[in-house]
């Protein structure tokens, strides 16, 4: 994969759970997240609590691989919150994840759009943007160098899975 995918897919059976997504508050100072309303939870000691959002991710990964987590946690973002522009650490055969649970109003033209850098075929770095819904789920390689604008009024918050990517043969 070189390239983020962008799809949306149906997160009415995570509606329940998703409030209740709250594990251990991150401090926010070496993070990509800002904001003052902005809160960050690590969720990888609480995965029995929300396997079935993992499972939905999952399924909406390529289907000849088995996939390992590596970390979670959630992101809730207010008015003002945006994400700098930053990458995941990991291993070439590694993915991260972005499912959009909430998304805030639009204040002006791409607040609060996902944003990411890639190369093309001539080697030019290149700038993309995509205006999540609730239920995008983006998914691309480890270390693409990815951010948010800053968002309007409401709620922003994203359920973030990084998994290791494991070949089989069925």
């Amino acid at each position: 994969m070189n390239y983020p995918t962008h799809e949306k897919i149906n997160i009415d059976k995570l509606l329940p759970l998703i409030d209740k997504l709250q594990g251990e508050p991150v401090d926010l100072s070496n993070r990509s997240s800002r904001g003052e309303k902005s809160i960050q939870y690590n969720l990888f000691n609480y995965i029995e609590n929300f396997k079935e959002a993992i499972n939905l991710v999952v399924d909406n990964l390529s289907k000849n691989k088995k996939y390992k987590l590596l970390s979670a946690w959630t992101v809730i973002g207010e008015e003002d919150s945006y994400h700098l522009v930053h990458k995941h650490n990991g291993y070439k055969n590694h993915i991260a994840t972005v499912l959009y649970l909430k998304v805030p109003k639009k204040r002006f033209h791409k607040s609060g759009d996902f944003y990411y850098f890639f190369k093309d075929e001539d080697g030019n770095i290149k700038k993309e943007t995509i205006s999540p819904e609730v239920g995008s789920l983006i998914v691309m390689p480890i270390n693409t160098y990815h951010g948010a604008y800053p968002q309007g009024e409401g709620i922003r918050q994203t359920l973030n899975l990084d998994f290791e990517v494991i070949d089989f043969h069925a």
